[in-house]
């Protein structure tokens, strides 16, 4: 094995070697401080070669211009500096507040918020108007997590294909105002009438969970006699549940499925009957 050269004080790209650091493989390590004021160990090998010119920042600051670029809830204004001695962006976040973040985090999706997706959004209504502990904040959480929040396990089924919280839900208090004036109670739900239409007072209503079971988007509907409803209303109109209709429109046609009377079928069990 050759004689190890010493780098001691000699500058490859934005790098200067301060100290061997042992052995990296086969190579010898030299620990080297960026222009950045970062430190990384390397081997001389790659160094020499040209192969690591910086700790990392010089290829972020080279090829990644993240302006205008959204990272969950977090929008990219302007470059910021260094954070943590690496490439930071500000960014403002979907809650309004803008937070300055390592452009490394951003792309790998460490950081997403500016914090309120992980429970700021309850300890600053608590501060704001108590109400954190409520039914109707819960539900307004809830809104907020489904369309902003991609960890949220139903994202994809509301901000995921396209659905958003209006601007002027984004706080509570307006969303609070509305729902009192349009007729909540604990006894009733939040349902877009528009199942595809966003999170708006215009497009929302205080519903019963059989009135916004009917308005699923994957409801089944049916048409008859000049009329539409979904599955669970034609047995309910004709007095049946909802599995024995469904199997009567296996078995019938439409017709004589949604006006043939019900009939008793006794199961080997005595005290057991299914209609058809």
């Amino acid at each position: 094995m050759g004689k190890t050269v010493d780098m001691v004080g000699k500058r490859f790209g934005r790098l200067v070697v301060l100290e061997r650091a042992g052995n990296a493989g086969p190579c010898a390590a030299w620990r080297c401080r960026c222009d950045c004021g970062n430190e990384i160990v390397t081997n001389g090998s790659c160094l020499r070669r040209g192969q690591t010119r910086s700790c990392g920042c010089l290829l972020e600051e080279r090829v990644m211009d993240l302006t205008g670029q959204r990272f969950g809830m977090l929008t990219v204004i302007e470059r910021a500096g260094h954070k943590r001695k690496r490439v930071a962006w500000r960014c403002r976040c979907d809650c309004g507040k803008e937070v300055i973040v390592c452009a490394l985090d951003l792309r790998n999706g460490d950081t997403k918020s500016c914090g309120c997706m992980k429970g700021s959004w309850i300890a600053e209504s608590r501060l704001k108007h108590g109400m954190a502990g409520s039914r109707l904040y819960g539900i307004w959480a809830g809104i907020k997590n489904r369309c902003l929040n991609e960890n949220e396990s139903c994202f994809k089924n509301y901000g995921g294909r396209g659905i958003k919280l209006c601007d002027e839900w984004m706080e509570f208090e307006p969303f609070q105002k509305w729902a009192l004036a349009n007729g909540y109670s604990d006894k009733l739900t939040i349902d877009r009438i528009d199942v595809n239409g966003d999170y708006t007072p215009e497009n929302c209503r205080w519903a019963t969970y059989k009135e916004q079971a009917n308005n699923k988007r994957n409801n089944r509907f049916i048409e008859f006699d000049g009329r539409r409803q979904t599955l669970s209303q034609w047995a309910e109109e004709i007095g049946i549940n909802f599995s024995s209709l469904n199997e009567r429109l296996s078995k019938y046609p439409l017709e004589k499925a949604l006006t043939m009377p019900s009939m008793r079928v006794r199961h080997p069990n005595p005290d057991g009957c299914q209609e058809l």
